[in-house]
């Protein structure tokens, strides 16, 4: 069965993947502009969305949610550019799951309090959703780095995917005792976007990609 179809669509949302950090990172200035207590370095961006802040509900609703969903649409474009197989597919799965993990920390708001005040209902789904979502921003491209390097045609990708993974694991989740909590967070997302980015934009200039072999 041809690929056409489906190449063409996972094309078109591969400029998803490019919107994503633009958007976030256009509102997170924004609207931090707009609080100058406010430390990129200190401070996390759910903080930009904090309940009764300033802006919050424009962060949340025009910067987090819409950046979580472009994230999980494009997890198509980014499974046909490492070729298709069951763990590309699982990748794909985990990297969707992710973006949605993310939007849902916008639409369930910080309510503030640092250390958190986890007798908050709001503040525990808030957490859930944030720690699940880059949790897998970081497992995701480690598992299309081990389907890259299964597949002779996307090997050479495998480690600067599996870099990638690395550094987003290792920023998000850095004892939040350094004080830098906001700036490992953002480099956590910069290491992600980085490689979600360079995926999606090789998909987009590629227009005639066909179906790789399958690892099974």
């Amino acid at each position: 069965m041809s690929m056409r179809p489906y190449g063409r669509i996972s094309r078109w949302l591969s400029l998803a993947g490019v919107a994503s950090p633009c958007l976030l990172a256009t509102t997170t200035v924004i609207i931090a502009a707009r609080r100058p207590e406010y430390s990129h370095l200190r401070q996390t961006i759910s903080e930009l969305g904090e309940v009764g802040k300033p802006g919050a509900v424009w962060m949340n609703v025009f910067g987090v949610v819409p950046a979580g969903a472009l994230v999980a649409l494009s997890a198509p474009s980014v499974r046909l550019a490492y070729g298709v197989g069951r763990l590309s597919t699982f990748a794909a799965i985990l990297l969707a799951v992710a973006g949605l993990s993310l939007g849902a920390s916008g639409l369930t708001p910080w309510q503030g309090g640092l250390p958190p005040d986890l007798t908050i209902l709001g503040n525990r789904l808030h957490l859930m959703c944030a720690v699940l979502g880059f949790a897998l921003l970081a497992l995701a491209p480690a598992c299309f780095a081990l389907h890259a390097s299964r597949v002779e045609s996307r090997r050479s990708w495998a480690a600067p995917t599996l870099g990638a993974a690395v550094g987003v694991a290792i920023t998000s989740f850095w004892p939040a005792a350094s004080g830098y909590v906001g700036a490992l967070q953002r480099l956590a997302l910069a290491f992600f976007y980085a490689w979600l980015m360079t995926v999606c934009l090789r998909t987009w200039r590629n227009d005639d990609q066909r179906r790789t072999p399958a690892f099974r």
